[in-house]
């Protein structure tokens, strides 16, 4: 790829983790070299696998097994430093030109929460290698990512089985 761009999913419908592998699905078939690198995510759900499969590496923060929240300070000190650790490596990669499509997936809710430095991830999409594609998702608009953004889908919630009371279902929503 000559010219890499800036992908934004956000919102709070589903969808935004599914279109963003979908996107490294499509990269790797192409012969693309693609990293996943995600935030506030380390529960086992049924990508991991494919992706590994794929030669597709996924790099995870530790388990984040309660609401940022409800945390005590030293429990958000440590998931604070684990985020920070891949974002990092997330960033390391980027620049030192690893890849050629990086998916940063909640990466928009760490930063939003504290757990990443917003000006650090400002830098990464600013300074970025210009053949490298970044994948972005989230829940929460911030219009600095937006405006760096070459492309922004806003994935909305029209109607979603929880209304109904089903849960999450394996293989489906993890």
């Amino acid at each position: 790829m000559e010219q890499g761009c800036i992908q934004l999913y956000l919102g709070y419908g589903k969808g935004k983790t599914t279109a963003g592998l979908g996107q490294c699905l499509r990269a790797a078939g192409a012969g693309l070299r693609v990293a996943v690198y995600q935030f506030l995510k380390g529960s086992p759900t049924t990508e991991l696998g494919p992706l590994e499969t794929l030669g597709i590496p996924v790099v995870r923060t530790g388990e984040v097994k309660k609401f940022v929240r409800s945390m005590t300070p030293e429990e958000l000190e440590e998931c604070r430093r684990s985020h920070q650790r891949v974002f990092a490596q997330a960033a390391s990669a980027c620049r030192e030109g690893k890849y050629d499509l990086v998916m940063l997936d909640e990466v928009v809710d760490a930063m939003q929460m504290g757990l990443i430095d917003k000006q650090a991830l400002l830098a990464l999409l600013r300074e970025k290698p210009a053949a490298l594609e970044l994948v972005l998702t989230g829940h929460e608009e911030d219009e600095d990512l937006i405006c760096l953004a070459d492309y922004y889908s806003q994935i909305i919630c029209k109607k979603h089985p929880y209304q109904r009371g089903l849960a999450a279902r394996r293989g489906i929503e993890y």
